[in-house]
């Protein structure tokens, strides 16, 4: 059986792997965020069209007229595209906007996690986002065309908007954000008029060493719809998005060498790292992938191992386990939830009481059937009762 690859062997990646997952603080540093508009059901909502899409660079020196106004000859007749990307600010970003008030636009970012939890540091913490997006309203009776701008966002969390929601205090009226898949996260909106804008909806966190993912669903806040639409476009999905948020230093002192923005993630039972099952009981093994990146990886290597007293069994692209070293798929790296994968098994039979097994999940970026660098790789151990 093969165990040395190219470049680096697989046990190398998973000292590598170990040696980065302390729970250390973590200070998000840089990143994207990914926001792909429903344009049907934001017209349906709230009659909103996207006009226009200010990304960070493009902001600089521009003064607030220009947002408004001045650039809708160069911006309203270019195809929109489908995803829109803010750029994620560093705690030392500096405001450069023109005729805009530092600090109440454009906030740079404080948010500190550790790879071991991100939402318990959330709550005093915030992840600045530079873009700003202009929508065009229904034009006014005499012709004159009326625009709505959303951005400068900060991403928060407060687990308190999952509770309850009432309409003007009214208790008969109550709402329970949570039954709506409210997850706490929401997107507070910075141009001009500071309210929360979007509420996140079925929020998936997937945390790595120098990093964590965020995705979910956009939905109109309650603040924003009873200020400016109705109470039915409350908690309507009109966007979803995909976030990196990364510890650059912690990124570079990697001892193998990561792709940025990619996140896989293996679980037992929704459970990750360590999880214990009784001998012969049912459970789920199941992968997730988290992709957060502008660049297009077309070309890559998915493979999955299980370790049983320091032999590996590699599962293969009939999804069976295999003793040659083998990829599961090989393709593109995309963003995908809970791809159910056979049990570990032995070619003796099952794994039998008392066992401990280190199940593992990686791509790479380059197609050659070989496991190497830059990798992710995301590990579970199960011991069997």
């Amino acid at each position: 059986m093969l165990t040395i690859f190219k470049k680096k062997s697989l046990a190398t990646m998973i000292a590598g792997l170990v040696a980065c997952s302390s729970a250390s603080a973590l200070t998000v540093t840089s990143g994207q965020f990914i926001q792909k508009n429903k344009a049907q059901a934001l017209k349906r909502t709230s009659s909103l069209v996207v006009n226009s899409f200010f990304n960070d660079r493009s902001l600089v020196g521009v003064q607030k007229i220009d947002v408004l106004k001045n650039a809708v000859s160069a911006h309203s007749k270019m195809a929109m595209p489908k995803a829109f990307s803010y750029r994620i600010h560093s705690p030392q970003f500096l405001p450069g906007h023109p005729d805009r008030s530092s600090g109440v636009n454009s906030f740079s970012s404080h948010f500190q996690f550790t790879d071991a939890d991100v939402v318990s540091s959330a709550n005093d913490g915030r992840i600045g986002l530079g873009g700003v997006m202009r929508y065009i309203l229904p034009p006014l009776a005499n012709g004159k065309p009326r625009y709505f701008l959303l951005g400068d966002f900060t991403l928060e969390y407060d687990s308190a908007r999952k509770e309850h929601f009432n309409f003007s205090g009214d208790a008969t009226r109550e709402v329970k954000p949570i039954n709506y898949g409210v997850s706490g996260w929401h997107l507070v909106n910075h141009f001009e008029l500071p309210s929360v804008a979007y509420d996140v909806l079925n929020a998936t966190v997937i945390k790595a060493s120098d990093s964590f993912y965020l995705s979910g669903e956009l939905s109109w806040s309650p603040e924003m719809s009873l200020s400016f639409f109705s109470e039915k476009a409350m908690y309507q999905v009109v966007s979803e998005f995909s976030m990196c948020a990364q510890d650059d230093r912690a990124l570079a002192s990697n001892s193998v060498k990561q792709i940025p923005c990619v996140f896989p993630q293996i679980t037992v039972d929704d459970k990750t790292d360590e999880v214990s099952v009784s001998s012969g009981a049912a459970y789920t093994l199941a992968v997730d992938l988290g992709v957060a990146t502008g660049r297009a990886i077309k070309r890559a290597d998915y493979f999955v191992v299980f370790i049983h007293k320091g032999k590996r069994y590699w599962l293969d692209q009939a999804m069976q386990w295999v003793e040659e070293v083998v990829p599961a798929y090989q393709g593109a790296l995309v963003d995908f939830r809970k791809i159910k994968l056979p049990h570990p098994i032995l070619p003796s039979g099952k794994i039998s009481s008392g066992s401990e097994i280190t199940v593992l999940f990686g791509v790479d970026s380059v197609q050659n059937g070989v496991f190497d660098e830059p990798s992710r790789l995301s590990s579970v151990v199960i011991n069997f009762d």
